[in-house]
């Protein structure tokens, strides 16, 4: 056994890390969530029919390509602290290996991840300056992992600082939103494959402004991953 094998072994048997599904001890081949609880989640699987909920979201001029999200974000279920650690607790590292586990299980079904662009919607300055991190960033770094592709944060930009989307209904997301983002525009990429990165697909505001705006800009091929999709039924 290795060194840091042995430190790492010593460490949980003092300070065991936990599922933060469950409360489970992990083992040392398993980090933030247990094989049960992975086995378990919530899966949308929206990628394996023709047409989703996701991919409804979007028509006209903020029509996504393809769009797919991973699991379902309902009342009361436990596997919502998955998002609130990774955008309310600081946990920018469960952010990365959330996207890494959900891009490995769109590679294993046969999903073509063949994007050149990796676009995390943006947060504004300040905000991103209080959080520490952008969640949807961090999240596109854990897709990059397994796809490759470049992840670019100089062409949509969040311009306006607005209101939290949280406690709004589907018009006034759309209001509060349809304004805040600017994009650069570069001939090269015009016709490359985009693909935009969020956590959770709710009304689709946010995400719809972000097409909208990188349509008006000169992109065409436009597409969008989420981990969740809020489904309140």
């Amino acid at each position: 056994m290795k060194i840091k094998e042995i430190i790492s072994a010593i460490s949980d048997i003092f300070y065991p890390r936990l599922c933060i599904r469950c409360g489970k001890a992990l083992n040392s081949g398993e980090r933030y969530l247990c094989t049960s609880c992975i086995a378990n989640i919530p899966r949308t699987n929206f990628h394996k029919n023709s047409h989703n909920l996701t991919e409804d979201t979007f028509s006209g001029n903020a029509h996504a390509d393809r769009a797919f999200s991973w699991f379902y974000f309902t009342r009361n279920s436990s596997y919502n602290n998955l998002i609130y650690d990774l955008k309310y607790k600081g946990n920018a590292d469960l952010a990365r290996y959330l996207g890494k586990l959900y891009a490995a299980e769109l590679f294993s079904d046969g999903i073509t991840m063949d994007f050149d662009i990796i676009i995390p919607v943006p947060l504004h300055k300040k905000r991103l300056k209080s959080r520490g991190y952008n969640q949807s960033q961090m999240i596109a770094e854990g897709i990059k992992d397994i796809t490759g592709g470049e992840i670019f944060t100089d062409i949509l930009f969040r311009s306006e600082n607005t209101e939290s989307q949280t406690r709004k209904q589907r018009f006034e997301r759309w209001e509060n939103i349809k304004d805040a983002f600017s994009a650069n525009f570069f001939k090269e990429y015009a016709n490359k494959k985009i693909v935009l990165i969020d956590d959770v697909t709710t009304t689709g505001a946010t995400i719809a402004a972000c097409i909208k705006t990188l349509r008006a800009c000169g992109y065409n091929n436009i597409s969008v991953l989420t981990l969740a999709y809020a489904d309140n039924r």
